[in-house]
C-alpha cells in the first residue's frame, strides 16, 4: 500500500507589494475592540511622521459587514508600504519614551543611594551610644543591595512616584518629550495640599508590571510584518510579551489559566514568538503605543481623567465610529478632536459620527496588595445618545 505523501504546508502569509491602492480595508481592525482603535490612531499618526506627503485618512465602512476602518491616501501605495511606513514613524515617535524611562531609571537610583545614607548615619549614632546595630546593618545591606541593582528601561512601572520626580523629568524644552510625560503621568491636588503623581487612566497594568517600559521593549522591535498583520489580518495572537492589556480577549485568557501564571515552563509556546503568560497581537501594541498620544492625561479635583472620559464617571470611556460622508475620512487630528466630545454629553450630534463605542475601564483586586485594571466593551451608542444594537 502506497504511503501517502505529507501535503506541503501553505506559504506564510505576506502583505501585497504588487498592487497599489488608495483605500486599504484594515480587515484586522474589529469594532468593540480598545485596541484595535488605539492601532488605529497609532496607524494615522506614524503615517503622517513618516509620509505626510500621503495625506492619511480614515472611515469605518459601515456598509459592508462585518464592519471595518479603511485607510485612504491620497496616493497609491500596497500593503507593504503602508506597514513599512508605518514601522518607520511608529519608532521615530516612541523613541523620546526611552529616554524618558532611561532619565526615570537614573533618578530612581539617585534616591536609592540617598536613602543608603539614612541607616549609614544611625549605624554611627549607635556604635557612639554603645547599642547594637545588627539590626541597622540589615537594613543598610537592603537598601545597598536596592541601590546597586540595575535598572533596565523596559522594566519601568512608572515615570514618577512623586511630584518630585515629575519635576525631574520635565523642563527639557523638547516638546515631544514633553508631550509624552503629560500622557504618561499627571498631578493631582492631595491631602494636606502635596501634590501626588496619577499614571494615566489607560495603566491597566498591576502595580510591579512594566507600564513606561512597554513602549522602550515595542520602539525598539518596530516590524513591518507584525505591523502587516495586525491591519490586514484577522488576529492570531502569536506574540507572548509585553502589551497594554487593551484587549479584553487577551485579559480573559489570562484570567482562566489552568496552570500558576508565574510558572515560566508556560511562557514559551512552540509557534509563538517571545515569552509571557497571556498571547497579545504585537502589531496592533506598537501602533496602539503611538495611539496613546491622542490622550494626554487631564489633572481634576479628585482624579485624573483622559479624552474621552466623563468629568463625573471616570470608568466609561467612549470612542468613535465615524463615516466618509462622501470624502476620504477623517484625519487623525479630526479623530482626536472628536474624542474630546466623547466625555461631554451636552454637546450636540455630529453628523459625519455614527455611534459611540463604550468601554468600561474598572480596577480588579485578587489580593489585598495586589490591585490591577481591565477593560470591557459595553456596547455602541448611537451619536443622538440612544441605545442601538452592538456592531456586527
Amino acid at each position: 500500500m502506497a504511503c501517502k505523501s505529507k501535503q506541503p504546508a501553505p506559504p506564510a502569509w505576506q502583505p501585497d507589494e504588487t498592487v497599489p491602492g488608495v483605500r486599504h480595508p484594515l480587515e484586522g481592525l474589529e469594532p468593540g475592540n480598545l485596541l484595535a482603535f488605539m492601532a488605529l490612531l497609532g496607524l494615522l499618526r506614524a503615517l503622517e511622521m513618516a509620509r505626510p506627503h500621503w495625506r492619511s485618512r480614515s472611515y469605518w465602512d459601515v456598509e459592508t459587514h462585518p464592519w471595518r476602518p479603511v485607510l485612504t491616501l491620497a496616493g497609491p501605495q500596497t500593503q507593504a508600504d503602508v506597514a513599512r511606513a508605518a514601522a518607520e514613524g511608529a519608532h521615530a515617535l516612541l523613541s523620546p519614551v526611552e529616554g524618558i524611562c532611561s532619565t526615570a531609571a537614573i533618578r530612581e537610583k539617585q534616591k536609592a543611594q540617598g536613602r543608603v545614607k539614612e541607616p549609614e548615619a544611625e549605624i554611627e549614632e549607635a556604635k557612639k551610644q554603645g547599642k547594637p546595630t545588627k539590626k541597622l546593618q540589615g537594613e543598610l545591606n537592603k537598601q545597598g543591595k536596592r541601590a546597586n541593582q540595575l535598572r533596565d528601561e523596559h522594566k519601568t512601572t512608572t515615570i514618577a512616584a512623586s511630584y518630585d520626580d515629575l519635576e525631574y523629568l520635565v523642563g527639557s524644552q523638547d516638546a515631544e518629550r514633553e508631550s509624552w510625560v503629560a500622557c504618561l503621568a499627571a498631578w493631582v491636588p492631595g491631602k494636606d495640599g502635596r501634590r501626588e503623581v496619577r499614571s494615566s487612566p489607560l495603566k491597566l497594568t498591576s502595580g510591579q508590571q512594566a507600564f513606561a517600559g512597554v513602549f522602550v521593549t515595542l520602539a525598539r522591535d518596530c516590524d513591518p510584518m507584525e505591523i502587516a498583520r495586525s491591519l490586514f489580518q484577522p488576529w492570531r495572537y502569536m506574540h507572548r510579551g509585553d502589551s497594554f492589556r487593551f484587549d479584553g480577549a487577551e485579559a480573559r485568557r489570562y484570567a482562566y489559566l489552568a496552570g500558576d501564571p508565574t510558572d515560566k515552563k508556560l511562557w514559551t509556546v512552540p509557534g509563538q514568538t517571545g515569552k509571557g503568560v497571556a498571547p497579545s497581537e504585537r502589531g496592533a501594541n506598537i501602533l496602539a503605543a503611538v495611539g496613546f498620544r491622542a490622550f494626554p492625561v487631564i489633572t481634576l479635583r479628585h482624579g485624573v481623567v483622559i479624552p474621552g472620559m466623563g468629568r463625573k464617571n471616570h470608568e466609561w470611556l467612549s470612542v468613535p465610529i465615524w463615516t466618509a460622508k462622501g470624502g476620504r475620512g477623517a484625519t487623525r487630528a479630526g479623530i482626536e478632536r472628536l474624542l474630546w466630545q466623547g466625555g461631554n454629553d451636552n454637546l450636540p450630534p455630529r453628523p459625519d459620527v455614527l455611534g459611540w463605542q463604550r468601554f468600561r475601564i474598572f480596577e480588579i483586586s485578587d489580593s489585598p496588595t495586589s490591585k490591577y485594571k481591565s477593560v470591557a466593551y459595553d456596547g455602541l451608542i448611537d451619536s443622538n445618545d440612544m441605545a442601538a444594537a452592538p456592531p456586527p
